[in-house]
């Protein structure tokens, strides 16, 4: 396997990438859940590199967006 693939769960061989309802104009993300972290991505380009993020990593994130 490439450094920095995307270790998928044996039981789902794609992952589900849902965008963001925050997306505007051509600023989009997607996040799927990939075995026990979730992924990110730019939406316009599928095959674009993947940012990998645990779970509390990801929730954390969130809260500081948020507070922006």
């Amino acid at each position: 396997m490439e450094a920095g693939a995307l270790q998928i769960d044996r039981v789902q061989r794609e992952p589900r990438w849902i965008k963001s309802s925050y997306t505007g104009n051509d600023n989009c993300v997607e996040a799927a859940v990939i075995g026990s972290a979730l992924g990110v991505r730019d939406s316009k380009i599928p095959r674009s590199p993947v940012i990998s993020l645990a779970q509390p990593a990801w929730k954390s994130l969130v809260t500081q967006l948020r507070q922006r």
